[in-house]
Parts: structure tokens; C-alpha cells; sequence
């Protein structure tokens, strides 16, 4: 939920490529630069707590300087102290209602709600788009200046003439 409050998680400016993770986790020397644990790298040590992560320090810079590698429980609670309480009346909090009540119905309160049924639903309703969309232009193509405001008619040369 503070997630999505929050604008959501830009993935795809966070990707972090495999060599610039190579270079966080090298300097790193394998463990959490912020308590010091082993990194598992492969997750053979069974403890979820310790899977290794890229952290970014501040914004979405891929740059390795704002790069940090943390376990993931460390990753989690520096995520955690960002967060801001949400002050209730708000329209965060209405938002947040709203979201809660969706995802706490049994049944889907909005067609995207739908984890059934969605996939085929969203691309019915593009191509009706699609089709509105096609149909305005059509309609704007056909569209002579005789529907202009004010068209009197046309000079020898065709151009239109209008009263303003």
C-alpha cells in the first residue's frame, strides 16, 4: 500500500545491469554495506533475510556511487524509514480506503479486478479504442470547409471563403 501512495516503484529505471552489480557487490567484499552481513548470493544459506540486494542511496541513479549492497533485511528497513504516515481525512487516506476495500472484496469491485478474466477484458476494450479513435479521424479527414464556422464558399482558385 505505501507503495502505491507513494507514486508506485519505477522499475525500469531501477534496473541495475549485471556489471554494475558486479562492481556494488565487489566493493562490497560480500557483505551488507550496512550491517555487515554475509551476502547469500544464491540463497543456499536459507536465511531470506540475508539474500543480497542493490540498494539505491538516493533517487534512481544507476551510477555505482549511489549504489549500495544491502541484505535484504536491511533493504526493507531503510524502505520502512521512508515512509510517511498517511494523516487520516486525507485524500492519501481515502485512496488508501478505497484500494483496501478492492482488495479485501471477494468479488472484483472493477473490471481490472478481474485476475480472471482482465487480460482478455483490457485488450477488448483497446481495440474499441482503437476503433473511436479511427472513427474521429475518419470523420476529421472527411470533414470539408463547408463545416467551418462562417464558410461562404469558395474563390476561382478554391480557396475557402469565410465570414468572421
Amino acid at each position: 500500500m505505501a507503495m502505491v501512495l507513494g507514486g508506485g516503484y519505477p522499475e525500469q529505471q531501477r534496473r541495475v545491469s549485471v556489471d554494475k552489480r558486479t562492481i556494488v557487490f565487489d566493493r562490497a567484499g560480500g557483505l551488507c554495506e550496512e550491517c555487515g552481513r554475509a551476502l547469500d548470493f544464491d540463497r543456499s544459506s536459507g536465511d531470506p533475510d540475508a539474500v543480497a540486494t542493490i540498494q539505491h542511496v538516493n533517487g534512481n541513479s544507476n551510477d555505482p556511487s549511489n549504489l549500495k549492497a544491502f541484505c535484504r533485511r536491511c533493504n526493507v528497513l531503510d524502505a520502512q524509514s521512508r515512509f510517511v504516515p498517511v494523516e487520516p481525512g486525507s485524500t492519501e487516506a481515502e485512496y488508501a480506503a478505497e484500494l483496501r476495500k478492492r482488495w479485501m472484496s471477494e468479488n472484483p469491485l472493477r473490471l481490472c479486478d478481474d485476475d480472471q478474466q482482465w487480460n482478455d477484458i483490457w485488450r477488448i476494450l483497446a481495440t474499441e479504442a482503437k476503433e473511436i479513435v479511427r472513427m474521429h479521424e475518419e470523420r476529421a479527414e472527411s470533414a470539408g470547409d463547408e463545416d467551418l464556422p462562417g464558410f461562404k464558399g469558395r474563390t476561382d482558385q478554391g480557396t475557402p471563403i469565410q465570414e468572421f
